[in-house]
């Protein structure tokens, strides 16, 4: 019996108390400037950009162990794009833009440190896909994969709820929508996206 009860104690301290959370985000984005090259006059790459707006995200994380979790992210926000381009011949450059709607899906493993303080540092990493939707000619949905890296902190609020801030950052391959004057020459994006969210733990 002492053995049944020292193993039953045991199990209740290395398992988490709750292996399920979901946590509502209010995102926001930063985007760096990509260098695509189109045709020109001078056959140089043009610098285009994506803007930095507000959006909304959930994510799902399941408990593996009191510290590790893994799960699914989502998010989306209006990140319309800019590319400065000729607009007559031979050297009068223009920002001309686009509305642009962006998602980004990504599976997430999390590590949390300090599981049972209050304030709870954590790390997450992952792997998913940026789909984006451009309503212009020569335009439409377009999909590249991603690698997805960031932490943050979280603050207990309560058994169930805590509080969480942080960031996540990714790669990937811009593109051109099948417009036959762009091609990508290994062109390179970095996105950041600041996250404030709530956590109900279950």
């Amino acid at each position: 019996m002492k053995v049944l009860s020292i193993l039953v104690l045991l199990g209740a301290t290395l398992l988490p108390a709750q292996k399920n959370s979901l946590t509502l985000y209010a995102v926001g984005q930063f985007n760096s400037t990509d260098m695509t090259y189109i045709p020109s006059a001078y056959y140089l790459p043009m610098p285009s950009h994506n803007a930095s707006k507000a959006g909304g995200g959930a994510e799902y994380m399941r408990a593996l162990s009191p510290t590790v979790s893994a799960g699914v992210w989502f998010e989306t926000n209006r990140s319309d794009g800019s590319l400065l381009v000729e607009v007559r011949t031979p050297s009068l450059l223009a920002w001309q833009g686009w509305p642009l709607e962006e998602y980004n899906f990504a599976a997430l493993a999390e590590e949390t440190f300090w599981h049972k303080a209050r304030w709870q540092p954590f790390l997450q990493e992952g792997f998913g896909f940026i789909v984006t939707q451009s309503l212009v000619r020569n335009s439409g949905w377009s999909a590249d994969p991603a690698p997805f890296y960031g932490g943050g902190v979280g603050y207990r609020l309560s058994k169930h709820w805590k509080a969480k801030v942080g960031m996540l950052v990714w790669d990937s391959r811009t593109g051109c929508y099948d417009d036959p004057a762009c091609t990508t020459k290994g062109s390179f994006a970095v996105g950041n996206v600041p996250r404030l969210g709530l956590e109900w733990a279950w």
